[in-house]
């Protein structure tokens, strides 16, 4: 039969097992990689909008001006 301290001894012991598991599931090598990844994704894409963005008004500067020399050459 069950007595107290077996179901103390067993309560604990799931405890450790839980507590390790936990400790060896943050030292994960193949979830840290994931993480760092994924943060080198999102700066990549973060830098790849900015240019983006910069690279669009560049564009749309210069058409402008094309636009504008021909206005004034009518002049």
């Amino acid at each position: 039969m069950w007595d107290i301290r077996s179901i103390m001894l067993f309560i604990c012991s799931i405890l450790v097992v839980i507590i390790i598991s936990m400790k060896m599931a943050h030292a994960n090598p193949v979830l840290n990689w994931f993480e760092t990844e994924k943060q080198k994704t999102i700066e990549f894409q973060k830098k790849g909008w900015q240019d983006g963005k910069d690279q669009f008004v560049r564009s749309k500067e210069s058409i402008l001006k094309l636009f504008k020399k021909k206005d004034e050459s009518h002049d």
